[in-house]
């Protein structure tokens, strides 16, 4: 856990927490072919907070296929 200075309140604490992203890519003459994976885990985290009634949980898993 870290604190964090806020405006309003002296310190607050917020977990720590890692997020995993993956991609994956396959090349062949003038194709691509692209996956790319943000949060692996889907866990739910605090992204963000800024004093105790303002904390943002982060995005979930997203995916991106891509063809190019």
């Amino acid at each position: 856990m870290s604190a964090r200075p806020s405006a309003t309140m002296p310190t607050f604490k917020v977990n720590a927490s890692t997020a995993i992203d993956a991609l994956i890519a396959y090349d062949k003459n003038n194709w691509r072919m692209a996956l790319n994976v943000m949060i692996l885990a889907d866990a739910r985290y605090v992204a963000a907070c800024y004093n105790y009634s303002s904390c943002f949980y982060a995005e979930g898993r997203k995916a991106i296929a891509k063809l190019t």
